[in-house]
């Protein structure tokens, strides 16, 4: 796993070295997010790396040893359980503001894994 959380744009981009396209994910984002291939890096208004999330069925994720990209839902959310009483599943994704990790699985798949820093999510 690529370790960029922290880090700032420029070095992420010279970690990984591939194209990119840059732009804003969503309308109240601080700042744009890179959209590689498989992945998107996310950015605070320092251009400081804050979040990763992982968005290819072909990649294998793995949370606590259990296989989770790609797999149903209810996987997902027994693993989260396990690691985080306090996750929380509203029916597009399961968020543990605790680990800082959130899984989208809009249609019972898993089809994206954000980490994000500490306290990502709060």
């Amino acid at each position: 796993m690529l370790k960029v959380i922290g880090l700032d744009r420029a070095a992420v981009h010279s970690l990984i070295n591939k194209e990119y396209t840059e732009r804003k994910k969503a309308d109240f984002a601080e700042n744009t997010t890179d959209f590689y291939d498989c992945y998107h890096i996310f950015y605070d208004a320092d251009d400081i790396c804050e979040a990763i999330e992982l968005c290819d069925l072909g990649i294998s994720v793995f949370i606590d040893g259990i296989e989770v990209m790609g797999k149903l839902r209810c996987i997902a959310k027994n693993t989260m359980q396990k690691l985080d009483c306090n996750s929380v599943d509203d029916g597009y994704s399961i968020i543990s503001k605790a680990l800082s990790i959130g899984i989208t699985c809009p249609f019972e798949i898993v089809e994206g894994i954000l980490v994000g820093k500490k306290s990502y999510y709060e």
